[in-house]
């Protein structure tokens, strides 16, 4: 068990590391209001990661050829490419309306907890990520029943807590350190990161 513990950490790392929607999106949400927003987008994230993971173990041919469905993948990524425009949306007209604001006076601008959700059950790349570089880690978890299914999980789960966590706190320390004008740059980068992110997503389509 612990050398299937080690070797998930590893295959896990290829995709609690990479950088991309979901990585920007916790740094902008740590931005508005502080890391705990990273939490509750990794909570957010879990909703939807666990229950599909039970799913790929009863049903993993038919869920593979359904992300492989040339339809059903282009309303997913045309789905998520407005969520990640929308926020991007949010983040150049704060940074172009100006200001420091005080993370922990600001309201939410959106649920964070909704964003992982919609950040990683409308990612088609994330969803095929786990019926094939993730597919040794649910053969792993297979080999050990339901406990070990859960350790398994729970072995790979985390690094999304610390890294969505760690990444939010990032633009928690962005609010604190950055006035004015600094402040505001960061936000309008960030969402020209994200609309990038948006139009590759869309582009993989054609």
């Amino acid at each position: 068990m612990i050398d299937a513990i080690i070797s998930v950490i590893v295959i896990s790392l290829s995709g609690a590391l990479s950088p991309g929607p979901l990585t920007t999106t916790a740094i902008l949400m740590g931005l508005w209001g502080g890391r705990k927003n990273g939490l509750k987008m990794a909570i957010g994230h879990t909703i939807i990661e666990f229950p599909y993971v039970l799913g790929l173990i009863i049903l993993l041919d038919t869920i593979r050829d359904l992300l492989m469905n040339t339809l059903i993948k282009t309303i997913m990524i045309a789905t998520s490419s407005i969520f990640i425009f929308y926020f991007a949306y949010l983040s150049i007209r704060d940074g172009y309306r100006g200001g420091n604001i005080s993370i922990n006076k600001e309201k939410p601008r959106f649920s964070p907890l909704i964003a992982g959700m919609a950040l990683t059950g409308l990612n088609p790349y994330f969803l095929l990520w786990w019926v094939t570089v993730g597919l040794p880690i649910l053969t792993i978890s297979l080999s050990y029943g339901l406990t070990g299914l859960i350790t398994i999980y729970v072995a790979h789960v985390w690094l999304d807590y610390l890294w969505l966590t760690f990444s939010a706190g990032l633009g928690e320390a962005g609010s604190k350190l950055l006035k004015d004008w600094k402040y505001r740059a960061l936000l309008i980068f960030i969402g020209l990161i994200l609309i990038v992110f948006g139009i590759t997503l869309l582009v993989t389509l054609f």
